[in-house]
């Protein structure tokens, strides 16, 4: 059967219609034919016994008139019948006694019949019964009928009665030949006629059920290749047409059903790559089955496509990948996400830090089939986060600066106040007191250092003002040379120009002595050290303003400090500028002076160059821009008043007692009378008694019980017009809101110059000078 896989549809209908059709012609013809055989035997049955039954009626009739002629002249007319042969009377003993040919009278029937059958003979002879025997193949019928003989055709000694046999042979073969001829007619009309029903039905067949199938097979065949879009509609039968809409119904649902797949996958297939994280899944043998496009650029592929049956072994060097593939197995094992931070190597050399998320990939069945993974580059984040502590560190820092500011301003404040007495003492003794103007300057500076901790922790607020940067360095390179040895060639070329700038003096003197600490340091371990400052004017060039996008076409001022030192590794230098970043040995650096000059050199928009060899030195470059030229306004001291006082009375109030003894002291020296109080309440009682005689009060901001400024709003409750000067050790800008108090009003920080306290007594108490700001 298996040709008929290889037979067309249009070919196995005619052949199914013949396999078919022939067999049920052949049962027709067949059936037919036994049919009109059996009918045709029956109808010459009748007629023969008929006839047999005739002549043996008239044959016993003679029998009983023992008339023997007459029994053979009816044997011979019977005779004539072509039809029937063979017409013999027979006795029991199987001789003819009777026939219509003579010559077989006497002899033995068997022997002249071949056809005579004894056995029958006998029994119809015996029994009385007639029998006829038909032979449908010869188209013969054999008759055996009793008859009656008379005695004397009997033998002697025998009853008067006794039987033979009428025996005939009735030939009907004609008219099976003619039956056969018309049925061969009747069979060619048939056959005709079965042809042209098969034909009929071969076209219907071929109309309602080839060409529908072929067309649908068609449609079928398009999809496959074209992606057929058409509705499918047919010409057929019932179920033909049922089956082509269920298709074609069926087909539109797969293609909506694609459709919408399609744009589901391209909305994923979108997501994935619009998401900057990396996005992969494997199976259980780290063969990767997807990513996103992330994860494509990271490994350095051009599509989803060059990664698809690779391996991390693959992708990464093998150490990194064992990595990889430990974890997924790790993970696969267990069953339960896993994340981890790892740094991972960009083909072109990047190194990133990534956050890797990695989850069980799982089928219908709730079976895991592998690793689902999303990888997140952190290493921004670690930065800032890094970031994020050390802001964390300077405002803890910042708070611990702000907290002892005002103890150690207290100090110094008791320092130079002693000092102060001490100069006045010691004017016969010019050796002595210089020492003490060099301490007292070394303290006055130390407050500056404590200022400028409050600047770079936040605690301090920057205050800008026109000055001569010549003067300002010509001055200050007179402290710088305090802190380089001897041993160190330290040169200045410092240029003749004044270079007014806006800038904050105790930040640009930060910077100079930051520089110049770090210059000394580098050249610790050099042969022949040297250091060098260079102060000038600088008009920047094209090629300048191209390197320093903030620059503008103006002038600067050009400080270059440089040395030859050890000079700054190539790796360190994009760190240098960060806080607590540091080369030098563990005790010997803080990683705060360089962040510090370029948060200063910020501050007064300027610009940072560093160019340094290892081994080689460094130069520090620092550009502020310049403002006009004309005739610097910088603040110096106002003239101090040459003369004492004349008893006016003055109310302080500090916590500390030996900065409120010591400033009672310097006081009473100018020819001031001093009222002392430790604190905010104590002040309140002392005012209440003496109102009418204090011209002044000095407050400390920061008391217990209660504070300057409450006190201060206290006092003015009781007489408005009071002067106040309030004495901060915490940052004095950050004590500027004096909540009304402003009025008439000044505020100093901590340590106090006296001169300038002797200075605004004099102006408050005169009514002629303005708030101090």
């Amino acid at each position: 059967m298996n040709f008929l896989k290889n037979i067309s549809l249009k070919s196995l209908i005619p052949l199914l219609v013949i396999i078919l059709m022939l067999p049920f012609g052949t049962i027709v013809i067949i059936t037919s034919n036994i049919d009109v055989k059996k009918q045709l035997t029956a109808t010459h049955m009748q007629i023969f016994q008929e006839s047999i039954s005739h002549l043996a009626i008239e044959l016993n009739r003679y029998g009983e008139k023992h008339d023997s002629k007459a029994i053979q002249r009816a044997i011979s007319l019977a005779g004539v019948n072509k039809s029937q042969t063979h017409l013999c009377l027979i006795n029991k003993q199987g001789v003819i006694i009777s026939s219509t040919r003579s010559a077989w009278v006497g002899l033995k029937a068997k022997k002249v019949i071949k056809e005579f059958d004894t056995n029958i003979s006998n029994t119809v002879i015996g029994g009385g019964k007639r029998q006829f025997v038909p032979d449908e193949k010869s188209g013969h019928i054999y008759a055996y009928y009793p008859i009656t003989t008379h005695q004397h055709i009997q033998q002697h000694n025998q009853h008067n009665h006794q039987y033979a046999v009428l025996y005939s042979e009735y030939d009907y073969n004609k008219q099976i030949h003619a039956l056969q001829r018309n049925q061969q007619n009747k069979l060619i009309i048939f056959l005709i006629g079965l042809i042209l029903t098969s034909l009929i039905l071969i076209i219907v067949l071929q109309q309602w059920l080839h060409k529908p199938l072929k067309e649908i097979l068609n449609f079928i065949d398009n999809i496959q290749l074209h992606g057929e879009t058409r509705k499918l509609t047919v010409k057929g039968t019932r179920d033909m047409v049922h089956l082509a809409d269920t298709l074609s119904n069926m087909h539109h649902s797969l293609q909506t059903s694609q459709t919408e797949l399609g744009h589901t996958h391209l909305l994923l297939e979108n997501l994935l790559n619009s998401v900057p994280d990396l996005i992969f899944y494997k199976d259980h043998n780290g063969v990767y089955l997807g990513c996103n496009r992330a994860f494509c650029d990271f490994v350095g592929k051009e599509s989803e496509d060059d990664i698809i049956g690779f391996t991390d072994f693959n992708l990464f060097d093998k150490a990194l990948a064992e990595l990889f593939y430990q974890k997924d197995q790790s993970m696969l094992r267990k069953g339960k996400e896993q994340r981890n931070e790892e740094w991972v190597t960009y083909p072109d050399g990047q190194q990133v830090l990534l956050d890797t998320l990695k989850t069980p990939y799982y089928n219908k069945n709730k079976e895991i089939i592998g690793v689902i993974g999303i990888s997140r580059d952190i290493t921004i984040t670690k930065e800032l986060e890094e970031k994020l502590n050390q802001a964390q560190k300077m405002e803890a820092v910042g708070t611990l600066v702000g907290g002892i500011a005002h103890d150690f301003n207290n100090v110094l404040a008791g320092i130079t106040g002693n000092l102060y007495l001490a100069k006045k003492r010691l004017v016969d003794n010019p050796d002595v007191a210089k020492k003490l103007v060099n301490i007292e300057t070394l303290s006055l500076r130390a407050a500056d250092m404590i200022k400028q901790l409050l600047t770079f922790a936040r605690k301090d607020t920057v205050r800008i003002q026109e000055l001569s940067l010549t003067s300002f360095i010509k001055e200050t390179i007179k402290l710088l040379h305090t802190s380089v040895p001897e041993n160190i060639t330290f040169e200045e070329n410092i240029c003749s120009e004044p270079l007014l700038i806006n800038g904050d003096a105790t930040q640009l003197q930060q910077v100079l002595m930051n520089l110049i600490n770090n210059a000394r340091d580098a050249v610790e371990d050099t042969d022949q050290p040297r250091i060098s400052m260079t102060i000038e004017s600088f008009q920047p060039d094209l090629e300048f303003l191209e390197y320093h996008a903030e620059a503008n076409a103006q002038s600067y001022a050009h400080i270059m400090i440089q040395d030859n030192g050890c000079g700054i590794p190539q790796a360190s230098l994009e760190h240098i500028l960060e806080p607590f970043f540091t080369t030098k040995p563990p005790g010997k650096g803080t990683g705060l002076g360089l962040s510090q000059v370029f948060g200063a050199v910020q501050t007064h928009h300027g610009i940072l160059d560093i160019e340094s060899i290892e081994g080689d030195g460094s130069t520090f470059h620092i550009y502020i821009p310049l403002l006009q030229e004309k005739y610097s306004t910088q603040v110096t001291p106002k003239n101090l008043l040459e003369s004492n006082a004349h008893g006016e009375l003055i109310l302080l109030v500090d916590d500390e007692e030996y900065v409120r003894e010591t400033t009672a002291e310097v006081l009473e020296a100018f020819g001031y009378k001093i009222l002392q109080a430790e604190d905010g309440l104590q002040a309140i009682d002392v005012f209440k008694k003496h109102q009418h005689d204090i011209d002044i009060v000095i407050l400390d901001v920061v008391m217990p019980k209660l504070g300057g400024v409450e006190a201060a709003a206290h006092i003015r409750m009781i007489n408005a017009n009071i002067p106040v000067i309030f004495v901060t050790g915490y940052d004095k800008e950050q004590m500027l809101n004096l909540d009304g108090q402003a009025s008439n009003s000044a505020v100093l920080g901590k340590p106090i110059q006296f001169d300038t306290l002797h200075n605004i007594i004099h102006q408050k108490i005169s009514g002629k000078g303005s708030n101090y700001d």
